[in-house]
C-alpha cells in the first residue's frame, strides 16, 4: 500500500499542472475555440486512455464489481448533472459576464477533478508504479482542460488570475478525493474493484457527453477523431512499456 503522503504529492502535482493551461492567456495569447477544441480532444484521449487501463484493472480483480461499478460511475454523474442543471454546452452559449454560467463552469471542472481523483486513488492501491503513471496522464490532461476552464471564465469578465485561481481551486478536489479514495480502500479493500470502475464509468461518460461534443462544435471530425485516438494511443503504449510492477 502505498504512503498517502505520495499519492497526495502525485495528486497535487497533477492538479498543479491546471494552471500551466493558463499561460496562453496570461501573456495575452486567448486560445481560440479552434485550438481549445484541439485541446478538448487531447484531454478526452488522455482520459479515455485512462479509462480503458482502470476497467481492464477493475474487471481483472472482480469482473462483476469493476462493471457494476462502471455503471454505477455513469448513472452517479448523470445524476449530479441533472440534480445540479450543469450544462455541457454552458461555456459555449454566452459571451460576456455572467456570474451564473461562470458557477456551472467551475460545477462542471469540479465534477471532471472529482472523477480524475478517484482515478488516481484507485490506481495506488493497485501499484504505486500505476498510480503514478495515471497521475501523469492525467496530469497531462489537465493543462488543456484548465485552459479551457480558463478560457471559459474569462469570457464572462474574469480577470486572468481570478480564473487561474478558480480553476486550481477547483482541481484541489483531485488531491483530496484521492487520498480520501486511498483511505476507503484501505478500511474496505473489496472495494477497490468497484472504486476503479466508479472512476472509469464517470470519465468515460464525461468524455462522451462534455469533452468530445465541445471539441466537434469547432473543429473537423476527422482532426478531433486523430488527436483522440494519437493520445489514448500513446497511453497505452506507455503504459506497457513504462509501468513495471
Amino acid at each position: 500500500m502505498p504512503s498517502l503522503s505520495t499519492v497526495l504529492l502525485y495528486a497535487t502535482l497533477a492538479a498543479a499542472a491546471g494552471a500551466v493551461g493558463a499561460i496562453p492567456a496570461t501573456l495575452g495569447h486567448a486560445l481560440d475555440r479552434g485550438q481549445l477544441a484541439w485541446g478538448r480532444a487531447l484531454a478526452a484521449g488522455l482520459m479515455l486512455g485512462a479509462t480503458y487501463l482502470l476497467t481492464q484493472e477493475s474487471v481483472a480483480l472482480a469482473p462483476f464489481a469493476g462493471a457494476s461499478g462502471s455503471l454505477l460511475g455513469v448513472l452517479t454523474v448523470a445524476a449530479w448533472q441533472r440534480w445540479t442543471a450543469i450544462d455541457a454546452s454552458d461555456d459555449e452559449r454566452t459571451e460576456g459576464p455572467g456570474a451564473e454560467d461562470s458557477r456551472a463552469i467551475l460545477r462542471r471542472g469540479a465534477l471532471h477533478s472529482g472523477a480524475e481523483g478517484i482515478a488516481m486513488g484507485a490506481a495506488f492501491m493497485i501499484h504505486t508504479a500505476l498510480g503514478i503513471f495515471i497521475a501523469a496522464a492525467l496530469a497531462l490532461h489537465n493543462i488543456p482542460e484548465g485552459g479551457a476552464l480558463v478560457s471559459g471564465l474569462t469570457r464572462r469578465g474574469r480577470a486572468v488570475g481570478t480564473a487561474t485561481v478558480s480553476t486550481l481551486v477547483v482541481k484541489a478536489s483531485q488531491p483530496l478525493l484521492a487520498g480520501l479514495t486511498v483511505a476507503f480502500i484501505a478500511l474496505v479493500p473489496p472495494a477497490l474493484p468497484w472504486m476503479l470502475g466508479l472512476a472509469s464509468g464517470a470519465m468515460f461518460y464525461l468524455l462522451l457527453v462534455d469533452l468530445l461534443p465541445q471539441s466537434y462544435r469547432h473543429r473537423g471530425h476527422v482532426d478531433i477523431a486523430i488527436i483522440t485516438s494519437v493520445a489514448l494511443s500513446a497511453i497505452v503504449l506507455l503504459r506497457h512499456y513504462v509501468v513495471v510492477r
